[in-house]
């Protein structure tokens, strides 16, 4: 008996050994672990207590700017973090407020250095995207959340769809997700939330609301009509709309009434009036940063500054008068980082003095004030605009130049390069690191990257 202890001995020594290193390593494992988990989530407590300051305050602080039209750049812990959007998301991520775009579409950053990239040498890929949509279905607005397009159009069969989904993640075969009849079709659209907020053709509803349970499933929730000032007066048609802070913004064609309405859409099952003013002139753009709306008209001024402090009291802050104004409209507006463009039509025919592309100056102290800091002469007309921190691409109607990309910081403006499309071009706007441009003559999307 003694024998066998003393044989067996070794091997239980040998197995308490083992057991005792095992746990050493899974002591380390376990104190590495909880070490790396408290500095995640003391890095993720300090980053949200910072971004919650942020915007609990109601004033920026030092180390924040603008980003894009309504998001906010926070450099925390030398991560930059960005405010998406300023209206919350509840069952659609791709729906937010305004698209969240790049910051530089030659580096595909969407958050990233203020270092201007080289642009010695670009390359733009170009993907046709057939939407299945009847080709005789005029479409007329575009916006693009993460693969996922959302496209408005006016067609002249009142029974046709005037809203669509579509999912484009499989290039090759994109396909309708859902679509609607709102009326008698719609001009521009509005993304918020698991909401379209749409510009009607209607002279009854002026701005329909759309609800999205789901992506295949569209509903319309309620609609708004704009007041006539005298029951006497003939009603007229909306033309453009912008979503910011539970309103909106829309702009009407040319009528006694107003040209710029206020909507509170807090409620959006009970859109309610909250001002507006009267303009005489077609509004074909509008974008609001802050307390204050930019809109691109069709009369002689072809781009206002309207004070929106308070929406029962809009009033006019300033304008702008470039010449040609008598034949050209103001047509499209892009704002980044407190920078604006603006891009008219070229009224028929071209005049090379009247020029169709211009970077403006905003003065803030005390509000806007505007002034033209350089301008283009482009054939064919400006029909959107994208920026980034150091070009504006436009999409024009200039013949095999339909897609063009400008230098911002070149004191000459200078035109970096230019694209062939094989459509005219309708709409454009970005998402991600890709720039989208919506045909008017073909049921096409153009998505564009660039090297």
């Amino acid at each position: 008996m003694t024998k066998y202890l003393h044989k067996n001995k070794p091997t239980d020594a040998g197995i308490m050994l083992v057991d005792i290193i095992v746990a050493l390593a899974l002591a380390a494992v376990f104190v590495t672990s909880m070490s790396e988990s408290f500095l995640s989530a003391q890095s993720l407590f300090w980053r949200s207590r910072q971004i919650d300051q942020l915007l609990s305050s109601t004033t920026l602080a030092v180390s924040t700017k603008v980003y894009g039209n309504d998001r906010i750049e926070v450099n925390t812990l030398g991560l930059p973090i960005v405010r998406v959007g300023l209206a919350t998301t509840t069952n659609l991520l791709e729906n937010v407020a305004q698209p969240l775009c790049s910051v530089d579409f030659m580096n595909h950053s969407i958050v990233g250095s203020n270092k201007s990239s080289s642009t010695s040498h670009i390359l733009a890929h170009i993907i046709p995207i057939v939407v299945p949509i009847n080709p005789s279905v005029p479409l007329t607005d575009l916006q693009v959340r993460n693969g996922i397009a959302y496209i408005s159009a006016n067609s002249s069969t009142v029974s046709d769809p005037d809203l669509f989904t579509l999912d484009f993640r499989d290039r090759t075969y994109p396909k309708i997700l859902s679509s609607i009849n709102t009326g008698p079709g719609i001009v521009a659209i509005a993304l918020s939330g698991n909401r379209i907020y749409a510009a009607s053709q209607s002279t009854e509803n002026h701005l329909n609301i759309v609800r999205l349970d789901r992506l295949d499933s569209m509903s319309l929730e309620s609609n708004y009509r704009i007041p006539p000032p005298l029951n006497s007066t003939s009603t007229t048609r909306a033309s453009s709309i912008y979503y910011n802070d539970n309103k909106v913004y829309m702009g009407t064609e040319k009528w006694s009434g107003d040209g710029l309405s206020v909507i509170d859409v807090s409620r959006p099952q009970f859109p309610t009036r909250l001002g507006g003013l009267y303009l005489a002139t077609k509004v074909n753009d509008v974008l609001v940063q802050g307390n204050f709306a930019y809109l691109a008209d069709s009369d002689n001024k072809q781009m206002r500054v309207l004070n929106v402090t308070d929406p029962a009291h809009v009033s006019f802050q300033s304008i702008f008068l470039p010449s040609g104004g008598s034949r050209q409209d103001g047509k499209a507006l892009s704002m980044f980082e407190g920078n604006l463009d603006l891009g008219r039509t070229s009224g028929g025919f071209d005049i090379t003095s009247d020029h169709e592309f211009f970077i403006m100056n905003i003065s803030t102290p005390p509000a806007p004030q505007l002034y033209a800091l350089r301008s283009v002469n482009i054939p064919g007309g400006v029909y959107g605009i994208v920026q980034d921190r150091f070009r504006s691409y436009l999409a024009t109607r200039e013949v095999d130049k339909e897609l063009q990309v400008f230098d911002r910081l070149s004191a000459t403006t200078t035109l970096i390069s230019s694209y062939s499309l094989p459509v005219a071009p309708q709409r454009m706007t970005c998402d991600g690191t890709h720039v989208y441009v919506l045909a008017a003559t073909a049921p096409v999307i153009y998505e564009i990257s660039f090297n």
